[in-house]
């Protein structure tokens, strides 16, 4: 036979054990709902995105083959500043919305739950990132009367395709 304190130690851890997993499953389900919130927020922002890279070459048809951003120094160029203070705006907007989905994709990635969305959200990553380094160094560029190198790089368009179906699977 068991002592009373035997049986009150093993009453306990079992107790202790059932509490520890139901806390498992609470932190779960928050973790679902938090990587629910961020491939939401990443579709979003790559609609955002994609918008304002369109809108930009809509703004911009004689120098698309330029790229973005070449052709912008052009313009800054000819025209001065002051003249292209909207086209800058739209810029600076495609800036933080690369820096927003780099950050979210970085949260996201170890929760992703397909391999194309990993794939697609390395890439653009990756684009993101150089596309920001080029803008940051745009103005220095200007200043010294030199060019772009003409490596325009341009994002993954199987990006957004990738984000609907992650987007899907995640819920």
């Amino acid at each position: 036979m068991r002592s009373l304190p035997s049986i009150l130690i093993s009453a306990s851890a079992l107790i202790l054990a059932i509490f520890a997993l139901w806390e498992v499953r609470i932190l779960r389900k928050e973790v679902a709902m938090e990587v629910g919130s961020e491939i939401q927020t990443i579709d979003r922002l790559a609609k955002v995105h994609a918008a304002t890279v369109a809108d930009l070459a809509a703004a911009n048809p004689a120098n698309a083959r330029q790229g973005l951003l070449p052709s912008y120094l052009a313009k800054i160029r000819l025209d001065g500043l002051p003249a292209h203070r909207d086209f800058k705006q739209k810029l600076d907007v495609l800036e933080r919305t690369n820096t927003e989905l780099m950050t979210l994709i970085d949260l996201y990635l170890p929760h992703a739950r397909t391999a194309d969305f990993a794939t697609q959200a390395r890439a653009f990553r990756l684009c993101a990132a150089a596309w920001n380094d080029r803008w940051n160094t745009l103005m220095e560029y200007y200043m010294a009367g030199g060019n772009l190198p003409s490596s325009e790089i341009a994002c993954p368009p199987e990006f957004a395709a990738a984000v609907a179906v992650e987007l899907a699977a995640a819920e």
